[in-house]
């Protein structure tokens, strides 16, 4: 049992062990029991004690039907039966998912409740991650979930021109070069100065690394600070190595401190949105998986799949 459930128990019952070491892992005597001890015999706080067989018999086939008997039995007596412990899934379908949580656009499902978890659609958003992390998935599903909890978002689109996401049908204006994404840029910024608090917009910025110190570059930081002013969102998309660098168009999405690190090694954390990670393998998040951080608190999440 690993070290951190065990520690949640404060009583534990050693039944006859094949090491002698295993009784000091569970704070039991390791002179009490012995290879000769009978089936059911333990230590309990300390003191020897013999458990009840149940059915009588400690053979493997009459202990399995002992206890089916025993199971029946309960089951008449009309408790309810224990809530099974789930996990969190890898491929986890959009149409299983609300249209929102309390209001707010829906982000995956969180690893300690293994229920919907939304996100605030307003400010800066980083989304990094390493190739083959599900960027593009997640990208994807950001997009649409903040249409499904605002149907009459408006959308704009700064990125490449070969990219799937800029090929999505909606977007109010695409800005697929360096000129263009200068002069939208500016019409984005004014846009969101003026837009009241009832309409929603979205800005993403995909690959947002092939932008910087280009004629685009100072066009983007203020079109960036005018969205962190303001209630609606920008989303910044960039491979977790090309965050690391200090130019003022990532430091300025990095300095809102929210984002979602796919994939992540334990320092990116720190790195790019200064919000320290616990110790993780890589191995251990499938494509889509990541830790969500906002206000100087992580949470693991596992985004859906879109189709």
């Amino acid at each position: 049992m690993p070290t951190g459930i065990s520690s949640a128990f404060q009583r534990r019952v050693a039944l006859r062990l094949a090491d002698e070491g295993g009784y000091l892992l569970l704070d039991a005597p390791a002179d009490i029991l012995s290879p000769s001890s009978p089936p059911g015999r333990a230590v309990i706080d300390g003191a020897e004690a013999q458990l009840a067989i149940v059915g009588g018999d400690p053979g493997v086939a009459e202990q399995a039907k002992a206890l089916g008997a025993l199971a029946e039995a309960i089951a008449r007596t009309g408790r309810a039966p224990a809530a099974g412990v789930g996990t969190l899934g890898t491929e986890i379908p959009p149409a299983s998912l609300p249209a929102d949580v309390g209001g707010l656009p829906v982000l995956g499902v969180s690893d300690d409740t293994l229920a919907p978890v939304g996100f605030e659609p307003s400010g800066a958003m980083v989304l990094s991650g390493p190739p083959a992390s599900g960027r593009t998935n997640a990208l994807r599903w950001l997009i649409a979930s903040v249409e499904r909890a605002h149907p009459k978002v408006t959308r704009y689109y700064f990125g490449s021109p070969r990219s799937v996401i800029g090929q999505l049908p909606g977007w109010e204006a695409t800005a697929l070069t360096v000129e263009d994404a200068g002069s939208l840029a500016k019409e984005v910024a004014a846009t969101i100065a003026e837009t009241g608090a009832g309409e929603k917009i979205l800005v993403v910025i995909e690959q947002i690394g092939d932008f910087l110190s280009t004629s685009a570059d100072s066009a983007l930081v203020e079109m960036i600070k005018a969205a962190k002013r303001s209630d609606h969102l920008l989303i910044a998309e960039n491979e977790s190595g090309g965050w690391g660098s200090s130019w003022p168009l990532l430091q300025e999405v990095k300095a809102a401190r929210t984002g979602f690190l796919l994939q992540p090694e334990s320092m990116e954390g720190d790195t790019i949105l200064k919000t320290s990670l616990p110790r993780v393998s890589r191995a251990d998040f499938p494509p889509g998986r990541g830790f969500f951080i906002a206000r100087g608190k992580s949470m693991r999440v596992q985004l859906p799949l879109v189709e």
